[in-house]
């Protein structure tokens, strides 16, 4: 009976450290309502870096509300990177309206990521640019490695 009881205080432990780290995460994705409207892209930049030996080309997004304010509810940005090799797909969380899509560099040529979708904490998927019919609300960004 003794095993018993204490298997269930370690299962219950383990229960509350679930809780109190998806909370923790909650938090980080920003807990709290960013302002008014659906995520959308703001803007980015691409720069290359040297990340653990490896040069890498990052790819920073930022993500706006509808009043051009950092879009702080936690979003997951998703599409895929391209690189002169093949393709691969992509899933990110933006934390308080930033994310950084890393890409290593494999060869010379044009890197690129194509950004599909933004899907929010209640599970919507959103255009990154809706009001873009040129590319049919997406959004691609592309710089060339040449070293």
């Amino acid at each position: 009976m003794r095993h018993f009881k204490s298997a269930i205080h370690l299962k219950r432990s383990f229960i509350a450290v679930v809780l109190i780290s998806l909370m923790a995460l909650v938090g980080a994705c920003g807990g709290v309502d960013s302002g008014t409207g659906n995520p959308v892209f703001g803007g980015s930049s691409i720069y290359e870096e040297e990340r653990n030996g490896q040069t890498v080309m990052v790819f920073a997004v930022s993500i706006t509300d509808s009043d051009g304010s950092l879009y702080t509810d936690g979003v997951l940005v998703q599409g895929a990177a391209f690189t002169p090799i093949g393709s691969l797909p992509i899933a990110v969380v933006a934390i308080g309206g930033r994310a950084e899509i890393i890409v290593e560099i494999v060869s010379n040529g044009e890197y690129r990521v194509g950004i599909d979708g933004l899907t929010d904490r209640q599970g919507v998927t959103h255009l990154p640019q809706p009001n873009d019919e040129n590319a049919n609300g997406k959004v691609l960004l592309s710089k060339v490695y040449e070293h």
